[in-house]
């Protein structure tokens, strides 16, 4: 095999996940939300992708209380799974993961005004054979695939 058709074979497996990633995400639009939309208006949220569902968030009794402060459990739904519950304030974005199991987190953070963007992820990185890459599903209403961390989809979080 020439060096030529080595690279050609690599830039079509390459367009290949490419394409696949871009059906997916387009195929199988997931949901994912947990969060206040106001004050004593929490949201329970998924990140569902083909009808699996990756990760769960569920902000806490009274989280939604205008007082600055937001408590969020979370967990990944799938074996070797991963879920992380992230929140940008002031422009810095700051995270809470879990472990590649079921167990349930906590996320627990504040700012100056209730009004910060967040993020639910899921990933499967630590648990892939290594050189292989990693998936991760982010988003919020709609869900991001890619091998790394995505904030296209992240929303406000306001009145918690």
């Amino acid at each position: 095999m020439t060096i030529r058709s080595r690279g050609l074979r690599a830039a079509l497996a390459t367009m290949s996940l490419a394409a696949t990633m871009i059906v997916v995400q387009a195929g199988f639009a997931g949901t994912a939300h947990a969060r206040c939309i106001d004050v004593n208006r929490p949201e329970v949220g998924r990140i569902t992708v083909a009808g699996v569902t990756y990760a769960t968030a569920t902000p806490r009794t009274n989280t939604c209380n205008n007082n600055n402060t937001e408590t969020t459990d979370f967990q990944a739904n799938e074996p070797g799974w991963r879920a992380t519950y992230r929140w940008q304030n002031n422009g810095l974005w700051s995270s809470s993961s879990g472990g590649y199991n079921q167990s349930v987190n906590t996320a627990v953070f504040s700012d100056n005004n209730s009004h910060s963007l967040v993020l639910l992820c899921a990933d499967n990185e630590g648990t892939v054979p290594a050189g292989t890459p990693p998936t991760y599903y982010c988003g919020w209403y709609d869900v991001a695939v890619s091998t790394s961390v995505n904030y296209t989809f992240a929303v406000v979080s306001e009145g918690f």
